[in-house]
């Protein structure tokens, strides 16, 4: 059977709610919405988290389906409750892809949204712009499915993230590739043990929440530090919230 490609759309709020919990960096393991069996989604096709600001497109990531199932089978599979979740009918659970890390502020080109073709009751079309350079914040409202060659636009966009918008820096390709080649040779030196992407559980007000850990580690006597891993830092404000983000999970972990 043919796999197909889809965008699932974000709200900005939700979008920041991700963001403020810790998941930049993080692998996406799930989504939740309406309509994904209703649309025929299956196992191996490809989820594009998307979201727009400004009438600029952010790609937080690709999921490729591992399975859809219930809320309540989601949370089993996940180790956690039900109420953690989104409350919606679908659920899909997503492989351990490379492609799934999740960056927020990955912004992409507008010369490659025009390229975009979604596919429509009367065929592909592209996607609606309000101006030269602006996309139509309806444009891809709910789940909207792409051409092939539309998914190998933001494929591309994924695999070579280039400069971060409006800056001059370059990031490494993405997150995972700076946790093989500098963070984990240099626990493996230590002789430390390491756990990645741990999952820590904690309380936020009454509710319960979770978030993962890039690499918690420890020696002999137990848990000694940890790893919160970025792939680009582009300014002292950035770097500070960082530091406060790494450091509020150490004070969590005792």
């Amino acid at each position: 059977m043919t796999r197909r490609f889809f965008t699932q759309y974000w709200r900005n709020d939700t979008w920041d709610f991700q963001r403020s919990n810790g998941h930049e960096g993080t692998h996406n393991e799930h989504t939740a919405g309406n309509g994904f069996r209703d649309r025929g989604v299956k196992r191996a096709d490809q989820i594009y988290m998307v979201t727009i600001r400004g009438g600029k497109l952010y790609l937080l990531c690709r999921g490729t389906v591992r399975m859809i199932t219930t809320r309540r089978k989601a949370a089993r599979k996940m180790g956690t409750r039900p109420e953690m979740l989104w409350d919606a009918p679908d659920h899909i659970l997503f492989e351990a892809d490379e492609a799934a890390i999740q960056l927020f502020d990955r912004a992409v080109p507008v010369d490659t949204v025009r390229g975009i073709e979604a596919i429509r009751a009367s065929g592909p079309r592209p996607l609606k712009f309000i101006d030269r350079t602006r996309l139509d914040q309806q444009s891809l409202r709910g789940l909207v499915e792409l051409t092939s060659a539309s998914a190998a636009l933001l494929d591309h966009v994924i695999a070579d993230p280039g400069p971060a918008s409006g800056s001059s820096l370059t990031a490494v390709r993405n997150e995972r590739t700076f946790e093989l080649e500098v963070v984990e040779p240099l626990i493996d030196r230590w002789k430390f043990v390491h756990e990645r992407q741990f999952k820590h559980f904690f309380q936020r007000g009454s509710r319960s929440a979770h978030l993962f850990i890039d690499h918690l580690v420890s020696d002999a006597d137990g848990r000694l530090t940890l790893f919160e891993n970025k792939a680009c830092i582009r300014s002292q404000a950035e770097r500070e919230k960082a530091v406060a983000q790494a450091r509020s999970y150490a004070h969590d972990l005792g």
